[in-house]
Parts: structure tokens; C-alpha cells; sequence
């Protein structure tokens, strides 16, 4: 086979061409549109860092009027801007837009003084990288969880189905918790010569914990689709991507 003429299995997101629908849902917590708004009424400034935040937002049409906002990644912040376009009123003081959770603290954290307080609208199996080098920095941040990450009940078995049909040369993750929940299948299904690409560190730091090594892995260079392309049509030896 062509290095280019590859097969790609995609786990846990949109891009699920393998697995449909059994791969990992994500409930948007529902609340009152009232107690909402006194929620966030102690806050100068919001976090989104996936798209089911800015679901969040759309859904409870929560109010960013002259507020700070940070963003993870340039898909997410599209659908906050879309969000912020739509919405009436004056717009947020300030949106910022960053690759990784890492990067967005640090932008956070030279932009703005560390008297304001942020809200962080994230699930149940955020990461600790955004909210430890912000406390780190005294900026007073409060997680409040608002969509919920499960595994579905069918992704074994469709993930068996998936990997008895073709043997793949490259395994994609989106998200950390894409690599937690297929790694132990993974690990006795594919090939040795399969690479593993994650959309970003955080899933690259799942997967290295996840298969300590046994695999090639490649990392996109930003989170786009452009990147994810490069990256999974990389040749062998190609660093960088």
C-alpha cells in the first residue's frame, strides 16, 4: 500500500466515519435561564474551551455583554463568535483565542489583572492544565460543569466491528477522553506499525499515557482540520507536522 492510501480510524468526535453513533455522547446540562444569569453575575470573564460550551452558551443565551472571553481552539471560537455575532447588546470587552487550554492561561494571565474572576464552563472530565497556571498566577477561577462525557454502551463492540473489517494504518484522537476510552481495544487490535495522531497536548499526553510508546505518534501542529490532514498524510520520518 501507498503511505498515502491509508486507512484511518477516527475515535470519539464529529469525524466519527467508523464508529457512528456509538462513540461518546456529551449532555448539555440544562438550567433555568434565571439562575443562570445570577451564576454568572459575580464573574468578569468566561472560558469556553470545547464545542459543547459554546453549545452551552447557545442554548441558555447566556449573557457575555462586557465580559472577557477565552476560548480553546479556532473551531470552538468560531461558534463563539457566531454566538457573540447573533447575540444583541454590546459585545464582550474582549475575546481572546488560543490553541490549547495551556496557551489560553497564558494569554489570560499578560492580558488582564489578576483582580478579575473567571467561569469556567466546562464537563466532567476537564483537565486540571487551565485552572492550575491560573490559581498558580492568584486569578480566581470557578469550574462550573455544564455538559457531562460519557461512553456509550455500543463502543466496544462497534469498535471490534470497525477493526475486524480493515486493518488501519493510523488511529486519530480528538480528545483525552477519546484516547481513555478505546486505548484498552486498541492496544490488543492494532498493528504495531499503526500511528496515532492526537488533534492536540492534551490528547497527545492521553495517548502517551495510555500506550507508553508502542506506537508511533504524531501531534498536529495547530488544532484545524488543515493540520489534522498534514499530519495524517505525513510520510515516514516527516517531523513537525
Amino acid at each position: 500500500k501507498q503511505w498515502y492510501q491509508r486507512r484511518v480510524a477516527i475515535t470519539a468526535g464529529n469525524l466519527d466515519t467508523v464508529l457512528g453513533e456509538h462513540a461518546v455522547h456529551n449532555d448539555l446540562k440544562s438550567n433555568a435561564l434565571d439562575s443562570l444569569s445570577d451564576a454568572l453575575s459575580p464573574f468578569d470573564g468566561v472560558i469556553v474551551t470545547s464545542k459543547h460550551g459554546a453549545a452551552f452558551l447557545q442554548a441558555n443565551k447566556i449573557n457575555l455583554c462586557e465580559r472577557a472571553v477565552g476560548v480553546v481552539g479556532p473551531s470552538t471560537g468560531r461558534l463563539v463568535e457566531d454566538y457573540i455575532r447573533g447575540s444583541t447588546g454590546p459585545r464582550p470587552s474582549t475575546v481572546l483565542i488560543a490553541d490549547n487550554a495551556s496557551d489560553l492561561a497564558d494569554q489570560i494571565i499578560a492580558t488582564f489583572p489578576r483582580s478579575l474572576s473567571w467561569v469556567y464552563l466546562c464537563g466532567n472530565k476537564s483537565l486540571d492544565v487551565l485552572p492550575e497556571k491560573m490559581e498558580g498566577e492568584g486569578i480566581g477561577l470557578h469550574r462550573m460543569e455544564v455538559y457531562h462525557v460519557g461512553k456509550k454502551a455500543g463502543l466496544d463492540s462497534a469498535l471490534l466491528a470497525a477493526l475486524s473489517r480493515v486493518e488501519f494504518n493510523v488511529a486519530v484522537f480528538f480528545s483525552p477522553s477519546g484516547v481513555y476510552y478505546t486505548a484498552t481495544l486498541l492496544s490488543q487490535h492494532l498493528s504495531s506499525s499503526c500511528v496515532l495522531v492526537a488533534f492536540g497536548k492534551s490528547t497527545a499526553a492521553a495517548v502517551d499515557e495510555c500506550f507508553g510508546g508502542r506506537f508511533t505518534v504524531r501531534v498536529c501542529r495547530r488544532p484545524t482540520p488543515q493540520s489534522l490532514c498534514e499530519t495524517v498524510l505525513a510520510k515516514p520520518g516527516d517531523v513537525d507536522c
